[in-house]
């Protein structure tokens, strides 16, 4: 299997300016760049550059592809458009990192796959996981926690470590956390083993509640909102539903918090029941398929039982053109034969005919090979 590297990075917030792109461009000759978006792979060598220095240059999300099972992604944002004590409060290391620099916050999920398809190339991939940029930057936590979980699964977290409080949400994950799971090769037992008890409660806060809590705001501090709006600035509706979620979250009722440990032995008797499941329905299944098979082959050998002598004389037939395929086809039709001897109690009568027969073909070695083989 031949090195495969796949990198995308995509501006959202500006696009690329005639400057910036020239300097990409100097750092990839082949690459694909447009003003918001610069990707590329390599079955040889690798990017130019380190691919976190590009994102805090150039962009606002990246995701790297490797097919010696690595996948990374990773998201930029201002200081001012996320809470960073909150984002750390999930951070495991490999599986999430974050990370401040200057004016900017990154928040990078990667992780090492055993069981990736290697088929796959990372194409696609970072628009369908996008999404969830904006959902970190609104407050929305659910990836974060995921990627926590990612960091049990790889055993990053210590067994006897706490989870941090699960989001809303949780058990009904959008398109961008289903594309997560599945592309980060998330345990979907552990997944289950995390939602599982929790109260399913929609990740979206009701508009009711966010009206009453905007009308509670100060008349001084809602005119300075309308004015950011007003200027043009395009990330006030995100901080103003993060503040509202981590209101929410500080007077919604005391969780049993559960260690990574407990989580890891939970998921894995979801498994074994899921296992446990599968093989009761697969033996089901097979019951019904062996019963459906005993039951044609009844109505076959009582169709056969009403015309033995053809069938006898079909067996001569078969015998004396020698083929090969047509000696098969005679010893399946004598099997047959056989069978309905036995029901009938005719065993010595079969037994002689088929002894008879092995006599007047003695000469044909293939033949008779067939009959020791059938046990006739």
């Amino acid at each position: 299997m031949s090195e495969y590297q796949y990198y995308e990075f995509q501006k959202i917030d500006q696009s690329l300016t005639d400057q910036q792109m020239r300097e990409l461009r100097a750092i990839s000759s082949r690459a694909t760049i447009s003003r918001t978006r610069f990707s590329n792979y390599y079955t040889f060598g690798d990017l130019k550059a380190n691919p976190r220095d590009l994102l805090r240059t150039y962009f606002d999300a990246s995701l790297s592809f490797a097919n010696w099972m690595f996948v990374a992604l990773a998201f930029r944002y201002p200081k001012s458009a996320v809470d960073v004590k909150a984002l750390r409060r999930y951070a495991t290391g490999q599986s999430l990192e974050v990370s401040s620099k200057g004016a900017d916050v990154v928040v990078a999920m990667s992780v090492e796959r055993d069981d990736l398809d290697t088929e796959e190339d990372g194409h696609g991939w970072l628009s369908s996981l996008i999404a969830l940029r904006a959902d970190i930057a609104s407050g929305d936590e659910r990836v974060l926690y995921l990627a926590w979980l990612l960091g049990v699964q790889q055993g990053e977290v210590d067994e006897d470590a706490t989870e941090p409080v699960p989001p809303n949400g949780l058990g009904a994950p959008s398109p961008a956390l289903e594309s997560f799971i599945d592309i980060m090769g998330l345990d979907q037992d552990l997944v289950g083993a995390a939602v599982e008890g929790l109260i399913q409660t929609s990740a979206a806060p009701p508009a009711k509640e966010i009206d009453r809590w905007i009308a509670a705001l100060d008349d001084r501090e809602k005119l300075a909102l309308l004015s950011r709006v007003t200027r043009g600035e395009t990330n006030v509706g995100a901080e103003l539903m993060r503040r509202f979620r981590r209101q929410v979250s500080l007077r919604s009722a005391t969780r049993i918090l559960r260690t990574a440990g407990a989580l890891r032995a939970r998921a894995e008797g979801l498994a074994e029941r899921r296992r446990e499941v599968s093989l009761a329905r697969e033996t089901k299944e097979r019951v019904r398929r062996e019963r459906e098979q005993a039951a044609a082959r009844d109505r076959h050998l009582s169709e056969l039982a009403k015309r033995q002598a053809d069938a006898w004389r079909r067996v001569e037939a078969l015998v004396a053109t020698k083929r090969p395929g047509d000696y098969d086809a005679a010893i399946s039709l004598l099997k047959d034969l056989r069978e309905i001897s036995k029901r009938k109690g005719l065993m010595e009568e079969v037994t002689e005919r088929i002894s008879v027969l092995r006599d007047a073909h003695a000469k044909k070695p293939s033949f008779l090979a067939r009959l020791r083989k059938a046990g006739l």
